[in-house]
């Protein structure tokens, strides 16, 4: 079996990021809204039983706490510390903990992930003393101003998620798909057996044509990965391009470890992008030569890797 760190690399993670910097945003908000409940949890410690886990009422009380008390403090006295003094103490715990994730992401994430692991709540609470502090200095300059800002911010957030959520339940389509479960269907009618069905190994580039629809917006595509039982489907990291007729690039990215949607199946999702030609390439390719790990299987029908485009609905 192959093993998870063979799969970390820093200088590929890196040099992959120094080409596509705004994946990292993406990256660090997966992380975030998967793991942003433990980190709350694990930085102001879980007073629970070891088995037994801190209520979430009781580490939203202990959070209106701490912020009840900053901002007592910050309603007496006064504080000679200057304005840089004020910054660094707020500034420098956001940078550092944008290294601490940049780190964790290149020296122990398998390459391509879509999350950071081995992150623990824990490395923020040093950071957050000083936050809390520049947060204090920050409330006593801002004097009478202080409550109409901080209502404002709140005001802010409330509208903000309200009208997301109206917008993910009456107008977000993008990922409603036209027909999600082709291939699931076909496994499971035995139609397509993942197990001994013949297979491509991809361990150069390949281009692979899709079923163009003119017209409509493409959200990702789905390929049968060959079955190994237990193993891991995929260690070599792999990059992906979608071209046009003429070879113009309309979107490009990577194939996340855990795309796994169903076993045999992974599937890839990105922004929606509209397919203007008739035509439409994939072009699929290892990020790099490992003899020791192992490549990507693909379920082949004819000469070519069973895909299925995912079209939005119209």
């Amino acid at each position: 079996m192959i093993s998870v760190p063979e799969l970390v690399t820093s200088s590929l993670q890196a040099r992959l990021l120094s080409e596509d910097p705004i994946r990292f945003i993406y990256v660090l908000k997966e992380t975030i809204l998967q793991n942003g409940n433990s980190y709350i949890i694990q930085s102001i410690g879980n007073f629970g039983w070891i088995d037994t886990p801190l209520s979430w009422a009781a580490v939203i009380g202990i959070l209106f706490f701490i912020a009840a008390v900053v901002w007592k403090a910050g309603t007496k006295g006064k504080t000679h510390a200057s304005v840089f003094t004020m910054l660094m103490c707020i500034v420098l715990p956001i940078v550092s903990a944008l290294y601490i994730f940049y780190f964790f992401y290149t020296v122990g994430t398998p390459v391509g992930a879509s999350t950071i692991t081995s992150v623990q709540g824990r490395y923020f609470f040093p950071l957050l003393l000083f936050f809390i502090y520049g947060v204090y200095l920050l409330l006593i300059r801002l004097g009478k101003w202080k409550a109409k800002i901080v209502c404002g911010i709140g005001a802010f957030f409330i509208m903000t998620s309200c009208l997301l959520t109206l917008y993910n339940r009456y107008y977000n389509y993008s990922k409603v798909f036209a027909e999600p479960d082709v291939l699931i269907k076909l496994i499971e009618e035995n139609t397509i057996d993942v197990k001994e069905s013949p297979y491509i190994e991809v361990r150069k580039t390949i281009s692979i044509p899709l079923p163009s629809k003119t017209g409509y917006k493409l959200a990702g595509f789905q390929l049968v990965v060959h079955d190994r039982g237990e193993e891991i489907a995929m260690s070599v990291p792999y990059g992906f391009i979608l071209k046009d007729e003429t070879g113009n690039i309309m979107m490009q990215g990577f194939l996340d470890l855990m795309d796994i949607q169903y076993p045999g199946v992974r599937t890839k999702t990105f922004q929606p992008i509209r397919i203007t030609s008739t035509k439409v390439i994939l072009d699929l390719m290892p990020l790099v030569e490992s003899p020791n790990n192992r490549y990507l299987e693909l379920v082949r029908e004819a000469d070519l890797p069973r895909i299925h485009p995912l079209y939005l609905s119209q």
